[in-house]
């Protein structure tokens, strides 16, 4: 077999040939370096006997050893090719390359036997997930985390599921096949507490790309928290046509967002758009116009849910007319002056009198006081 002799190719080179037409995905130059991960001894057994070492692709090159042994081993018991060198020597830079063609040369004529434990051929590297559920951020406590997974080109396999939350316990995943032909997967975990979850997705036993996600899960909102006032949740005071407006108060009441639907009487919440200004990190700014008269509701949610007191009855009175000037002039008030001589000689007529006449005056009144009195009594 070693011997060089005439023209064309060595037996070396056939050899080498024969292998790169099995190994397409997996080509070798030598028979040697090419060798020592293992992979190539793997990918070889599985061309000569499909779904004996399927998952070659996704051996760890560093472990080479355990690569080398677990096709080496698969060659010997179900292709009856020996071990003519131990996968120690293979995977040794300074492998014999004489006993490596020997061992390799004995492939193209190896027969599987029945009943080997073949396997399909899978790919966890081609496995795709994504979804909300698989995002750093945005998922809440209570609120349901939904993903897909996606193995239409990783062949058959098992898919798994690992919920872990931020005490590294497992919660529960809903993982359901779909009826398609894409092979695909919708899941669904519903955190219970907050803080970063870690989910672990396995295909065939194996993790896919980009496994463990890590989730960072916010704390749950609390509607019961949130307030709300203003003269445009009042029960009465609105009129059509004139713009009023309340505030929602979220403070204490967890993330979430603010959100208002206006009801007009006859029930059709198109009519009326409020528009919701964020002022603040816990204040939202609401304003509206009345279109109609009647009993409006006005519902405010925060988080998806109705706040407390929420929906509001608003009764909507009529349009009122502005108001207009008057076709008459008002009349203007008189005042008679009193004239200041006239004062001035009363003042004096008085003071001439002197302080008897004045003592005579308050008599005379007390007396009359009294006769009223007597007379109210008998009556």
């Amino acid at each position: 077999l070693f011997l060089q002799g005439g023209q064309g190719p060595t037996p070396k080179q056939r050899l080498l040939a024969w292998l790169n037409s099995k190994l397409a995905d997996r080509p070798v130059k030598n028979f040697t370096t090419d060798w020592n991960d293992g992979t190539a001894i793997g990918a070889l057994v599985d061309t000569c006997a499909p779904g004996l070492c399927p998952d070659w692709r996704d051996w760890e090159p560093k472990q080479k050893l355990r690569n080398a042994q677990e096709a080496m081993n698969a060659a010997e018991q179900w292709l009856d090719v020996p071990q003519l060198i131990r996968p120690e020597e293979m995977i040794n830079p300074r492998v014999d390359e004489k006993a490596m063609m020997t061992y390799l040369s004995q492939f193209p004529s190896a027969k599987l036997k029945d009943g080997a434990p073949l396997r399909p051929r899978t790919n966890a590297a081609s496995v795709r997930a994504y979804g909300p559920g698989l995002e750093p951020r945005g998922n809440k406590v209570g609120m349901p985390a939904r993903f897909t997974i996606d193995a239409f080109s990783a062949g058959r396999g098992a898919v798994e599921v690992i919920v872990l939350n931020p005490k590294g316990q497992r919660e529960p995943c809903d993982v359901i096949p779909n009826t398609d032909r894409q092979n695909t997967y919708s899941c669904a975990y519903v955190p219970s507490q907050s803080g970063e979850y870690r989910v672990i997705i396995k295909f065939a036993a194996k993790e896919i790309m980009n496994s463990p996600f890590k989730v960072m899960v916010e704390g749950a909102a609390d509607p019961s928290k949130a307030t709300a006032s203003g003269p445009g949740i009042e029960p009465r005071g609105n009129q059509v046509g004139k713009r009023t407006f309340f505030n929602i108060f979220t403070t204490g009441a967890g993330e979430g967002v603010a959100d208002c639907v206006i009801l007009d009487p006859q029930g059709r919440q198109d009519v009326i758009k409020p528009v919701i200004t964020r002022q603040s990190e816990d204040n939202y700014l609401v304003e509206y116009t009345p279109k109609v008269e009647g009993l409006h509701s006005v519902n405010v949610f925060f988080a998806g849910q109705q706040i407390p007191n929420s929906p509001f009855g608003v009764m909507v009175g009529p349009h009122a007319p502005p108001l207009t000037p008057l076709a008459n002039k008002p009349i203007e008030a008189t005042k008679t002056p009193i004239q200041q001589g006239s004062l001035s000689a009363a003042l004096g007529t008085c003071a001439n009198l002197g302080s008897g006449f004045f003592i005579h005056i308050l008599d005379v009144f007390v007396h009359a006081c009294g006769y009223l009195g007597f007379a109210m009594g008998i009556i």
